[in-house]
């Protein structure tokens, strides 16, 4: 799909997570009686979801320490190597995976 600029049109990956958490929620609503789950996978589903959202706020975090911003229209000013970048390329995707 393209725009008036015949610009790709992107979505913005907060609004991607926002559709899989509601997805998440309503088919746990829907099939939950059906598909039973022991509570240690609750507690791990639980813990995973709360280590990848860490990964996306220190990667925020460093962002804003280091005064850059992933904005599509604007260049880029610095490349960040620091924190939670020092050990991987891309924390916020690696927080949704």
């Amino acid at each position: 799909m393209q725009n008036k600029t015949n610009k790709p049109y992107k979505v913005e990956p907060s609004v991607i997570e926002f559709v899989f958490i509601i997805l998440a929620l309503l088919l746990g609503r829907t099939f939950g009686g059906i598909f039973p789950m022991p509570q240690i996978v609750r507690w791990l589903g639980l813990v995973l979801s709360a280590a990848g959202l860490g990964l996306g706020l220190l990667a925020l975090k460093e962002f804003k320490r280091m005064r850059t911003f992933s904005k599509s229209k604007v260049a880029s000013s610095n490349l960040v190597i620091t924190g939670i970048y020092g050990y991987t390329r891309n924390p916020v995707n690696l927080g949704f995976f």
